[in-house]
């Protein structure tokens, strides 16, 4: 039997991909991408996540949004590192069990977050994949699975 968290996760994922598709260019991003973000923060029942936007030419990534993960927002990272790197090589989501296991990653160990499960799934636009959304679990119990983002 499926746990209704799942069934819920699944969801929030399927309304932010959505979302995610349909982001026009040429508008103001930051305020809508922030949104984006706590959307899919609250909706997941988590508290902190970040937002980052791909630049495949110089095979780098920008952290666009940061809430709560110190994620060092508006630097500039290689797109062997973290978990928009793993979103970027795999072309879909990720989970890892435990931050500490992702690749590169920038959270410091001393965070609470860097014990805590962490997904992170592609934003794509007509133009491609464009960025990725990552969040954090809540608290070291949580974690997701397949079920969390497939259909």
């Amino acid at each position: 039997m499926e746990h209704t968290d799942n069934n819920n996760d699944r969801a929030s994922l399927d309304t932010l991909s959505r979302v995610a598709d349909n982001l026009a260019v040429g508008i103001r991003l930051e305020p809508l991408l922030e949104l984006v973000l706590r959307s899919a923060v609250t909706l997941l029942g988590c508290e902190s996540g970040s937002l980052c936007l791909v630049d495949q030419p110089s095979n780098t990534y920008r952290k666009v949004i940061d809430m709560q993960a110190g994620c060092q927002a508006g630097r500039v990272f290689p797109l062997t590192e973290g978990v928009t790197g793993a979103v970027t090589r795999t072309g879909g989501p990720v989970a890892f069990a435990h931050y500490a296991d992702v690749p590169g990653g920038h959270v410091e160990p001393s965070s609470e977050l860097f014990e805590r499960a962490v997904l992170g799934v592609p934003i794509r636009t007509r133009a491609g994949l464009t960025g990725s959304l990552v969040v954090f679990a809540a608290d070291d119990v949580r974690s997701f699975t397949p079920q969390t983002w497939s259909s």
